[in-house]
C-alpha cells in the first residue's frame, strides 16, 4: 500500500531541502531529523507524521479538518511557517466513515 499522498508531498517538499528518509528510518525517525530544520517544521511533520499513522495503520477516514491540518502541515514545510496553532493533533478530527481516502489530500 502507498503512503497517502499528503505524506508522499511532505517527503518531496522536504526532498527539496536536502533531506529524505533512511532505507529502514521509520516515520517518527525522520521526524526527530525534520526537526533539525527548525521548530516550524518539527510541528509541520509532525502533523503530518501523527496524520500518516491514523490513516495508514489506522484506518481512518480524513475529514474536511484533519485535511485542513495535513494542508498546514505541507505549508509548514514549504515555506518554514508555523501551522495553525488551533490545529492540535489528537483533537479528533477524524472520521471513520467512508468518503474520500487519505490519498485525496
Amino acid at each position: 500500500m502507498a503512503p497517502p499522498a499528503f505524506y508522499r508531498r511532505a517527503l518531496r517538499r522536504l526532498a527539496r531541502r536536502g533531506l529524505r528518509p533512511g532505507a529502514g528510518e521509520t516515520a517518527r525517525e525522520f521526524e526527530r531529523r525534520v526537526a533539525e530544520l527548525g521548530a516550524a517544521e518539527a510541528r509541520g511533520f509532525g502533523q503530518i507524521r501523527s496524520l500518516y499513522e491514523r490513516t495508514r495503520f489506522g484506518g481512518v477516514v480524513l475529514d474536511p479538518a484533519s485535511r485542513r491540518l495535513a494542508e498546514a502541515g505541507l505549508a509548514a514545510l514549504a515555506r518554514g511557517t508555523r501551522p495553525e496553532p488551533s490545529a492540535a493533533v489528537g483533537t479528533a478530527p477524524f472520521s471513520s466513515r467512508s468518503g474520500p481516502g487519505p490519498d485525496s489530500v
